[in-house]
């Protein structure tokens, strides 16, 4: 049986309810936009769409957020899909955070989000307590695409923190660097005697490294009181050796590329490997000279 009040279609043999829908399949249906809430019963909501004032519930009668998604299987989640630029948007005010948290029983694991200034995003991670650990896993700035692990990065594509744990380390089974000839002009061999004479000039140190932290006003604490003893160069020290191989950070902090270290020390080497073969020949030369002179010595003795 149909009941007609107006744009109210009312089937009371198949307990559907139409608001200008003169055939509804389901329960009840909406030919339009609808709005819900004491308040926003007033507002029209976008065509065909729908705003709820209060929070909504799918899969649980007891819904905690605005939109609480509950599933007790692999596919009962929340898909966004489109055929082009498909987008889920987390937006807030201007000055504040915008994050994505994963949550596993309650506590949360990760973050994903942007800083309050919108300029870094930032992956968090949380201890077992759901406590925020105090370094980010990840930090990518906006203007500049530069990545930080656990650090902001200011001066490098990729940076990591200046700290003696494996935190402010990498491992990889090999590390590559571009060395095509292709890409290189002006290619001159080091010259051995200024190759020779520089590491000469080098000195090799042992100390203690210090870590440091970047304080969000740009500049650099140096915690003093931890460490761990390691040999290397002091860069400036090198830098008026070698001037090539030293950097500094937008900090000022002083950076070195030991890689060039090891072209001007191989080339050294191999100065020091030719000056120890013409030695050798010298030497083999006097003993010949040696060895013909007592040979000499004993035909005129007899």
């Amino acid at each position: 049986m149909l009941l007609l009040l107006g744009c109210l279609v009312i089937d009371s043999l198949a307990q559907r309810v139409g608001i200008g829908e003169a055939a509804p399949q389901s329960k009840l249906a909406v030919a339009g936009n609808v709005s819900i809430g004491s308040t926003y019963s007033a507002f029209a909501a976008p065509p065909n769409g729908l705003i709820v004032e209060g929070k909504t519930g799918i899969g649980t009668s007891n819904p905690v957020y605005f939109l609480d998604i509950f599933t007790v299987n692999d596919y009962g989640g929340m898909r966004v899909k489109g055929t082009q630029n498909t987008l889920l948007i987390v937006e807030s005010a201007a000055g504040t955070e915008a994050s994505l948290c994963f949550v596993q029983a309650g506590l949360r694991k990760f973050c994903i989000g942007i800083d309050s200034t919108g300029d870094f995003l930032r992956v968090e991670r949380y201890d077992s307590l759901g406590t925020l650990i105090s370094d980010s896993v990840v930090i990518i700035d906006r203007r500049t695409g530069f990545v930080g692990l656990a650090t902001i990065p200011t001066t490098y594509k990729l940076e990591l923190p200046n700290v003696p744990t494996t935190e402010g380390q990498a491992i990889a089974n090999q590390w590559l660097t571009y060395s095509d000839s292709t890409l290189k002009s002006n290619i001159t061999s080091l010259d051995k005697r200024w190759a020779y004479n520089t590491i000469r000039l080098l000195r090799p140190v042992q100390y203690v490294h210090h870590p440091s932290y970047k304080k969000p006003d740009g500049t650099i604490r140096i915690d003093t009181t931890t460490g761990e003893i390691r040999l290397g160069f002091i860069a400036q020290e090198v830098k008026h050796v070698l001037p090539h191989a030293v950097d500094q950070t937008k900090e000022g902090v002083h950076t070195l590329d030991y890689s060039q270290i090891l072209a001007v020390a191989i080339r050294a080497m191999q100065a020091q490997r030719e000056e120890i073969e013409r030695l050798r020949q010298q030497v083999s030369e006097l003993h010949k000279q040696l060895e013909k002179y007592k040979s000499g010595s004993n035909a005129s003795q007899e």
